[in-house]
């Protein structure tokens, strides 16, 4: 903003510039119960911009007073006009909208995000932050670091007092268990896993981690079975080494780490299909959804036969803040929201 002051003899002019540092880092601790620290990092970004005044500012005179070597006192006045226009140059800066996604390696944040960002791209300046899973991302909302999220429905029971509008249902992802095919002919099944089955579960507050323990805290059998806490290609590494039994990994079909286990004759995925798993809910509403994947999916990982597996809710969500603070949005943004899914759907990304 900039200010202007007026004397009798001498007008200053200031200018307060933003300072261009960020706001600072803040830990997301203590989000799920029981856990120690969550580790990680949301950063929040600066704020852009400044907002002048918008007022027109006339100074109708400058003195200026002069003493010559004689003593002889001088004053000229003149006539000086400054004004401020009353468009504000900063009036074209778009309310911005903090997007977290997954990480930078999903679709959730190659196509998906930059499909809203373009889509929205007159009405809102959408920022996209990778984020590393779904709780993180509603820690983040909760604690005013993000507007918008896409989120896993089941992270929601970690977080059982936070309302958040939901925007759109995305396409869903699944978990998929996959397992040492030699001697293994008698495990069929997650029940079939026990206490001598060694399993990766995913990176701590990962998506994978979080259903593997949603599981785990509701069907006691499950505790028994010991976990190493890998992510990605290093899970898929260890279990071809055979220094596990297999790995769970919450992802969309054709992701790229099962595409590359479905190249290996070696393994095989198996079935979920405990009926407790169905019964779960989170705001009465079932988080889990039993379905079936065929060869025609994964010819190799399920060329035994076809594999029960569980597909979860995907949404995107808004923080209650951020409707409040825009009650009238919904209606205005959602046909091109929609757009922008069904432009995902397609595999298409933003340009």
């Amino acid at each position: 903003m900039y200010k202007y002051i007026l004397t009798l003899c001498i007008i200053a002019c200031s200018t307060i510039a933003l300072a261009n540092d960020p706001l600072g880092l803040t830990i997301a601790k203590d989000i799920i119960p029981g856990a120690n620290t969550v580790g990680s990092i949301l950063d929040q970004d600066a704020i852009d911009g400044f907002i002048q005044d918008g007022k027109e500012v006339i100074f109708t005179e400058k003195t200026k007073t002069t003493i010559s070597e004689t003593g002889i006192v001088k004053k000229v006045t003149e006539k000086v006009d400054i004004i401020v226009p009353d468009a504000d140059p900063f009036d074209s800066v778009m309310p911005r909208v903090r997007l977290g996604t997954s990480d930078i390696n999903t679709r959730d944040y190659n196509i998906v995000g930059w499909q809203i960002k373009q889509q929205l791209s007159d009405m809102y300046d959408v920022n996209i932050l990778p984020v590393k899973s779904s709780v993180v991302n509603l820690a983040g909302i909760r604690d005013g670091h993000l507007d918008w999220a896409i989120i896993n429905a089941d992270a929601l029971l970690y977080f059982p007092n936070l309302q958040v509008e939901v925007l759109a249902r995305l396409d869903p992802v699944y978990a998929h268990l996959i397992i040492q095919r030699m001697n293994n002919d008698d495990i069929e099944d997650l029940d079939n896993i026990g206490p001598s089955d060694m399993m990766i579960i995913g990176d701590k507050n990962s998506d994978s981690f979080i259903t593997w323990n949603i599981l785990k805290a509701n069907i006691s059998q499950y505790c028994k079975i010991p976990t190493l806490k890998y992510n990605g290609y290093r899970a898929l590494g260890t279990t071809k080494m055979r220094l596990s039994q297999g790995f769970f990994r919450v992802c969309e079909k054709q992701d790229p780490v099962i595409l590359k286990a479905n190249n290996e004759v070696s393994l095989k995925m198996i079935n979920i299909n405990n009926p407790k798993i169905y019964n779960l809910s989170v705001r009465g509403y079932p988080i889990y959804s039993n379905v079936t994947m065929s060869d025609d999916m994964y010819d190799t990982l399920l060329s035994g036969g076809d594999a029960d597996t569980i597909e979860i809710t995907k949404m995107l969500v808004a923080s209650k803040e951020w409707f409040r603070r825009n009650p009238n949005a919904y209606d205005t943004m959602m046909p091109y929201i929609e757009q922008a899914l069904t432009n995902a759907q397609m595999g298409v990304r933003a340009n």
